[in-house]
């Protein structure tokens, strides 16, 4: 059986990814359908109607019939799987959690043990919440941008409550004479404001930026076990790592040539880390956590 075929992900997260996934064989859908301001509107009345969602779900509806897994993004609502229940009770079911579960409107103790496997990539969260456990993954077929070098370290992302500590690390970087790019979307920890906020930058032009500078900055929230999308496209890209994550020593690519711990490596040493070349891991490590490795996980 050609497990691709036979899958499709309910996914809203980073869009540029979606024809990544396509190229790997496997259809992905927001679970709602895009609509226009008004049609919006709409829908919101629906919902607050208490009327049927299944209206304005997407074309994967149609499917249905062919599909044998669903793997539901949990940023996309648990009525979507609600409804292939109902519909197609037959199908196996998985709500998967790439963000630790308190910040998921759905948490993993309100969802029926009946409607759906719960898996996560936070080992904490498994534990806590008797989840199955994956990694995280990338997409091998995703390329990089050739261009010169510009920035020491990049750091893109939203202020989650870290802003003070970026800022002040930022400060450190420059005063070693470094170069660093940071950018800080602006969010409901940092009194956001529409007409004022930093607006999101498209993961293309991130790629670009990423591109241009010889280490990534992976600041981690509290409550957080699982590895985010910087270690990933440090590995993958070849690009080295700097994280506040104290874990990340466990894990199979790790190694001191190409990562820095905060709080356990001397700040002392950083430009002599980031002048030196990136150490090659072994090929058999960063794809196992490819795309098509991680969906296979799912079957074993």
């Amino acid at each position: 059986m050609n497990i691709n075929k036979k899958v499709i992900l309910l996914y809203n997260s980073i869009d540029y990814f979606v024809p990544f996934f396509e190229q790997k064989g496997v259809l992905s859908y927001p679970s709602y359908r895009n609509l226009s301001f008004v049609l919006r509107i709409v829908r919101k009345i629906f919902f607050l109607l208490g009327l049927p969602k299944s209206i304005w779900y997407g074309n994967w509806t149609k499917s249905l019939d062919e599909v044998s897994t669903v793997i539901c993004f949990s940023t996309n609502p648990i009525e979507s799987l609600e409804y292939i229940k109902t519909v197609h009770p037959h199908i196996r079911l998985i709500f998967w959690y790439w963000d630790p579960a308190y910040r998921n409107v759905h948490k993993p103790n309100t969802i029926s043990e009946s409607l759906c496997e719960k898996w996560s990539f936070d080992v904490n969260d498994c534990q806590k919440y008797k989840m199955k456990y994956n990694t995280t993954f990338y997409l091998d077929s995703i390329p990089l941008p050739k261009t010169e070098l510009s920035y020491d370290v990049f750091f893109l992302g939203q202020d989650k409550g870290r802003k003070v500590f970026l800022n002040d690390l930022k400060n450190q970087i420059i005063g070693m004479h470094l170069v660093p790019f940071f950018y800080i979307v602006g969010d409901n920890t940092s009194g956001w404001n529409f007409f004022k906020a930093t607006p999101a930058i498209p993961y293309v032009k991130y790629l670009e930026l990423l591109s241009k500078s010889k280490a990534i900055l992976d600041y981690t929230q509290d409550g957080q076990s699982g590895l985010s999308l910087r270690p990933m496209e440090s590995i993958f890209f070849e690009k080295k790592l700097i994280t506040n994550d104290l874990s990340i020593m466990t894990n199979d690519f790790y190694l001191a040539d190409n990562i820095f711990v905060l709080g356990v490596d001397l700040m002392g040493g950083l430009t002599n880390f980031l002048n030196t070349p990136y150490k090659k891991i072994p090929q058999e490590i960063v794809a196992k956590y490819d795309f098509t490795n991680w969906l296979a996980r799912f079957f074993v």
